[in-house]
């Protein structure tokens, strides 16, 4: 802000009451220029508190309705599993003929492993920023607010707890368990069929299926708690459903969009699929807006030395709209099964060759599913980074391959 006063002329003689009158204007402008120097450095500073206030507690109220979209997923978990494993139940005598997909689902449903224990894992950095900043009590002119929120987090801690630690919830089969099963068969094999089979009819496995409707109804009520929490805390800072959305496209974004030109080519990504099997994905997109969807997964077993490889591709055609792709996917999936890199003992080469025929009959399966929904939507978020060879494909990132 610009703003002149009027300064007395020294170099001239002052008569009278002019003098007077030039040196009060003077007094006059020096003391209305601190006020606004001053009053305008505060209103700054009080609209940085309430931004940075408002920004602490959007990230406060995002980490709950994480949590609770988190539960709901848990909920979802044991309803699925729980509907596989009691299927297996009333067919113990025909789990040959149930597809390798669903075994090994069960089979996890009921192992606990010593790295993920009982599989509820608490992501608690917000929490930490939240409770140790200064800036909560500093920026945050709402007690009942801030009381909630650490109500909140205290509560999510004990339900975690009890969720780790009581026996009602402890999944019935350890690793040591598992390992010790596996060392006293030959060759350190492991039939999961016959292994599942034992399971199903022990009584602490069948307590544990039994109980999975009341977890899954703890977890849903639990979820609709904090939910109720969210839309509280809310109300009492006036934060709109659209602040809540800009926040998390903000934690979203990264990169820059991505241009039809630049979304052309092969991208490739690596990591591990559910059973810690090396996985590769590559996608290429073509200027006719067809492209391919190509997953290798490297199997690795006691059995063989070295990886048997299976391939699916996926077809389709794409459309860029905005910050996302839009996929039509055809309902035909390819299936390949490669044992070309294999080595293996001659009396082992039945067992290898019934594993593959399961994921056979599992890959079909997959395919007659395919084909009875037809054509598939999918959306993908995508963004690019500044050197056009890496790309956020929702929460994975890829890498462009060359020409």
């Amino acid at each position: 802000m610009n703003v002149k006063f009027k300064m007395p002329k020294f170099d001239r003689q002052l008569m009278g009451k002019t003098w007077q009158k030039e040196l009060g204007l003077t007094i006059i402008g020096t003391t209305l220029s601190i006020i606004l120097t001053f009053g305008t450095a505060q209103y700054f500073e009080y609209r940085n508190k309430v931004a940075n206030g408002r920004q602490l507690a959007i990230m406060a109220i995002h980490d709950i309705d994480n949590t609770v979209e988190t539960l709901e997923q848990y909920a979802n978990n044991v309803h699925q599993f729980s509907l596989k494993a009691q299927y297996l139940q009333m067919h113990l005598d025909s789990l040959e003929n149930v597809g390798i997909d669903t075994i090994y689902a069960v089979f996890d449903y009921l192992l606990a492993d010593n790295f993920y224990g009982q599989g509820y894992l608490l992501d608690d950095a917000n929490e930490k920023v939240f409770l140790s900043s200064h800036d909560v009590w500093k920026n945050i002119d709402n007690a009942t607010f801030i009381d909630r929120i650490q109500t909140f987090y205290n509560d999510r801690h004990d339900f975690y707890n009890y969720l780790s630690n009581s026996l009602e919830w402890q999944k019935p089969v350890e690793e040591l368990e598992f390992i010790q099963r596996k060392m006293k068969t030959p060759d350190y094999g492991f039939d999961v069929i016959a292994y599942l089979k034992e399971l199903l009819r022990r009584e602490d496995v069948c307590y544990f299926i039994a109980y999975s409707s009341l977890r899954q109804q703890l977890f849903n009520s639990t979820a609709q708690k904090w939910h109720n929490v969210s839309d509280e805390c809310k109300f009492l800072m006036g934060i709109s459903d659209s602040e809540m959305e800009e926040y998390i496209k903000s934690q979203e974004r990264g990169g820059k969009p991505i241009s039809e030109r630049q979304l052309l080519g092969r991208w490739q990504t690596k990591s591990k699929g559910d059973r810690n099997e090396k996985r590769e994905q590559i996608m290429e997109f073509l200027g006719d807006h067809t492209a391919s969807f190509t997953t290798f997964s490297y199997e690795m077993s006691h059995l063989y030395v070295g990886y048997i490889v299976t391939k699916r591709i996926a077809r389709g055609t794409w459309n860029l709209q905005g910050d996302s792709v839009l996929i039509t996917q055809s309902p035909e999936l390819e299936y390949v099964v490669d044992t070309t890199a294999i080595s293996y003992h001659a009396n082992l080469k039945p067992e290898i060759l019934k594993t593959i025929d399961q994921w056979q009959a599992t890959f079909r399966k997959r395919q007659d599913e395919a084909r009875s929904q037809g054509k598939q939507l999918i959306r993908r978020g995508v963004s690019i980074d500044q050197s056009e060879t890496k790309m956020k494909w929702d929460t994975q990132y890829f890498t462009k391959q060359d020409e």
